[in-house]
Order: structure tokens, then C-alpha cells, then sequence
């Protein structure tokens, strides 16, 4: 039986579990006042910010798939061309949420548990990770846009537009890119790979958006 057989409905399941996971943990909008609408936006601002195109940019280079490269280097150069980090700073700057020093601390232990990881190339790891994370943002992006219009604003920020409009296709690339890269790696350790990247996703989301709030 081969790989892509035995694992891709594991794989799928994995990424399931982590987007349910993430839907049931996120506090409803009406629930927060302004004050922790901002902290959790100052905080994902921080966590994303420079870290997105460094771990897409660890997928390109630890690619192995031909699937797995075109995918990778299609989202990173978007990421670029359209300017993602800074359309980032302007959703946290209009909503009056930019990140301090302390929003950065704040998920200094969760970002340093995948950057440890994402520096040794792996490409179950790296594209588990994004994966992971394009596919937990269809429910994370909607619920910005909630805490968005909670704080005032009468239409999404442009970096929440762009990212409600692709992610789905991202998320379902990520997926296929990320089954092809477990098939080839051939170790039949990579799919505990694909769970601690889902671990490290689960826990950097749930740290971004409900702790000490």
C-alpha cells in the first residue's frame, strides 16, 4: 500500500481535528470588550508578523515534491508582491491594536517551539505547519473580521479581505502539497511530524486568542 493511501486520510483528519479545535476555543466576539478585541489583535499581529513569509520560505527550501515547491513558491511570492506584511501593520494600526514589546514576549515560547523546528528543514514539519495554518485561518479570519466590526470598523481591513478571499484555495493546496511531501519523505516517521506541527499550531492559535485576556 503506498503512502499517499495509508496517509493522506490521516493527514486530512489531523487538519480537521486542528480547524475544530480552533473553532471551539475562540471566545465569541460578544463575549469581549474593545479592550480584549485589541489584545488579541496585537497579538496575532506579533505572532505573524515576519514569521509568515520566513516559514513559507522554509517550505520552498525543504520541498521535495515538485507539487510541493510550485505551491509554496506561488504563496510566498504573494505574500510579497501583494505586500501581506504590511497590510498586516495597517489592520493592527486601524484598529488601534499595534503590538508592543510585550505582545511579542507574550508569544515569544510558542513562536520559538516552531521557528526550533522549521529551521531543520523538514518538509513534513514545514508544510504541516502551513497547512495547518491556512486551513485553522478559515475559521480565525472570519472571526477578525467579527472583532473588526466589534472595534467600529464598517468593512474588513484589506489584509483581512485578501486573506478571506484565498485562503480556501490556499488551504486546499497546502493540503495536497503536504500529502505529496509525506509520500515522497518515505519515513514512516513524518506523520508524528504532521501531529507535533498540528500541536504547535493548536497551542501558538490558542495562546494568540484566548490566554489571559
Amino acid at each position: 500500500m503506498s503512502l499517499t493511501i495509508d496517509h493522506k486520510p490521516r493527514i486530512h483528519e489531523l487538519v480537521t481535528r486542528a480547524r475544530a479545535e480552533v473553532s471551539r476555543f475562540l471566545i465569541p466576539p460578544e463575549k469581549l470588550n474593545s479592550e480584549q478585541a485589541k489584545h488579541i489583535i496585537r497579538r496575532y499581529t506579533a505572532a505573524f508578523y515576519g514569521n509568515f513569509v520566513n516559514w513559507c520560505s522554509a517550505a520552498i527550501i525543504s520541498s521535495r515534491s515538485n507539487l510541493g515547491n510550485e505551491i509554496a513558491t506561488a504563496n510566498w511570492r504573494i505574500e510579497l508582491t501583494d505586500n501581506h506584511p504590511f497590510l498586516l501593520l495597517i489592520f493592527a494600526r486601524t484598529n488601534d491594536a499595534y503590538p508592543q514589546g510585550a505582545d511579542y514576549e507574550f508569544n515569544r515560547k510558542n513562536i520559538e517551539l516552531i521557528n526550533e523546528a522549521v529551521i531543520a528543514l523538514n518538509s513534513p514539519f514545514t508544510f504541516g505547519l502551513i497547512a495547518l495554518l491556512e486551513n485553522t485561518s478559515l475559521e480565525f479570519i472570519p472571526y477578525l473580521k467579527s472583532l473588526e466590526k466589534r472595534l467600529g470598523m464598517q468593512r474588513p481591513s484589506r489584509y483581512l479581505q485578501v486573506h478571506g478571499e484565498a485562503d480556501a484555495i490556499h488551504a486546499s493546496a497546502f493540503l495536497d502539497a503536504l500529502v505529496e511531501e509525506v509520500k515522497i519523505e518515505q519515513d514512516p516517521c513524518s506523520i508524528r511530524t504532521v501531529e507535533e506541527a498540528k500541536l504547535r499550531v493548536v497551542n501558538l492559535i490558542r495562546n494568540i486568542f484566548t490566554e489571559n485576556l
